[in-house]
């Protein structure tokens, strides 16, 4: 069922892809492209509920939906076109290297799951901030450039992509915070020496955790401008995609 999923996330990221211009057609596309999104998500949200729990698709799912959710309730369609591809990159790596994401809901315990989808909350949320860090760079380079043949994009105002990237990002970190210490227990809880690969996924969840502290410090505290949250939050995503994908190539059993 893993190749019916792809297949219609791969037709949602060609769809965007196509209707990336600003014209009546283009909007067309970009509708059709956001309900393939949708019936995508429904699709993978059965896979999962039927058995299918392995890291890289439930952070697929967790991700489908902030997309769905973000596109009908807050107005950000744009954002389909950096989820979209995304999760057709994760859910083609899944069937490429079979169950390589090893961590599931149906391993470890109680404790175990809870951790995992804490830690899939916050890297989504994480991943989200990244996609609207995108949007509001755009837009900003479409006003300050004054190319008004893309002002009629389906793109929210710049200050809501600011105000919502904030949330983002503290809604990422909280989870991210709270899965770390789920894991922290977990791992006391299992009393065993953690091997290599464990070692090296717990550097680079600090080194993440670490690096979305910095984002939140420099944006409270230091009142950093929108534009540097947005470069920040960039390189945020570049940590989490090493900390996913860069796995993987270091040994293929490793997961979230």
């Amino acid at each position: 069922m893993i190749t019916s999923n792809l297949c219609l996330f791969a037709v949602t990221t060609l769809l965007v892809v196509a209707g990336f211009s600003p014209t009546v057609r283009a909007q067309l596309l970009t509708r059709c492209a956001l309900y393939i999104f949708l019936l995508g998500t429904l699709s993978l949200t059965l896979t999962v509920v039927n058995g299918q729990m392995a890291s890289g698709m439930l952070l697929s799912t967790a991700l489908a939906w902030l997309g769905v959710v973000a596109s009908f309730f807050f107005n950000i369609r744009a954002i389909i076109s950096f989820l979209a591809p995304l999760v057709t990159v994760i859910l083609l790596a899944e069937s490429l290297f079979g169950n390589w994401a090893t961590s599931s809901l149906t391993s470890g315990g109680l404790l175990s799951s809870i951790h995992i989808m804490l830690a899939i909350c916050g890297e989504a949320f994480a991943i989200g901030a990244c996609g609207l860090a995108i949007l509001y760079l755009w837009q900003r380079h479409v006003l300050k450039n004054k190319l008004l043949q893309w002002l009629g994009l389906e793109i929210p105002a710049l200050d809501r992509i600011g105000s919502y990237l904030g949330y983002s990002l503290w809604l990422g970190f909280i989870f991210l915070t709270i899965g770390l210490l789920t894991g922290a227990l977990y791992s006391r809880w299992q009393s065993r020496p953690l091997d290599g690969e464990l070692q090296l996924k717990i550097v680079w969840a600090l080194a993440v955790w670490i690096w979305y502290l910095v984002i939140l410090v420099r944006k409270n505290v230091f009142n950093g401008s929108a534009r540097t949250i947005a470069r920040m939050s960039l390189g945020g995503f570049v940590l989490l995609a090493v900390s996913f994908f860069g796995l993987l190539f270091f040994r293929p059993s490793v997961g979230i």
